[in-house]
């Protein structure tokens, strides 16, 4: 029971980081229940685990809960992702195909910044997705250490924060 209970979490968990947005709670109940993995109790305990150790972060909009995975999650899976077994994953890739799910592309992430005309630095912070720009922010800061900061945390946990401002502009 508690490896089922394991690889149940893992499945979320891979099923989160391989999509480019949120899942919601069918779409990825009915993946795990139509596949047989495990039963609808099981999953419901995982998904209740998952969510009250902070791997996952769940958000009800109108009649759906929706799941994000959280950096926690993200580093529990990169741990114990080597005992979800190939097929799983292919299985996954199809259910994505098949539904349309669209999964995450390369994120390129530019930093820079410079000195401002009237004293002060501005960070500029770019997030891409193929050619498309996701995020352009431009911060105005009285030092350099604190774009050089900005920069590095901006590389570091830019869909944190893409998440955080959509979360609060929507």
């Amino acid at each position: 029971m508690t490896e089922i209970l394991t690889l149940t979490k893992l499945i979320i968990l891979y099923m989160l980081d391989s999509a480019n947005h949120s899942l919601s709670k069918s779409q990825i109940f009915s993946f795990i229940i139509d596949n047989e993995y495990t039963n609808y109790f099981t999953l419901m305990q995982a998904s209740t685990e998952l969510s009250e150790a902070g791997f996952v972060k769940l958000k009800s909009s109108k009649n759906s809960t929706y799941f994000n995975i959280t950096d926690e999650g993200r580093g529990t899976l990169n741990s114990f992702a080597d005992r979800i077994s190939v097929g799983i994953k292919e299985d996954i890739a199809n259910y994505f195909k098949d539904n349309l799910v669209e999964t995450k592309s390369p994120l390129t992430i530019e930093t820079n910044y410079y000195r401002a005309g009237r004293g002060g630095y501005v960070a500029e912070l770019i997030a891409k997705e193929k050619n498309t720009e996701l995020i352009n922010l431009k911060i105005n800061m009285p030092t350099e250490e604190a774009v050089s900061a900005m920069c590095k945390n901006f590389e570091e946990r830019n869909e944190d924060i893409y998440n955080l401002l959509i979360d609060n502009l929507l």
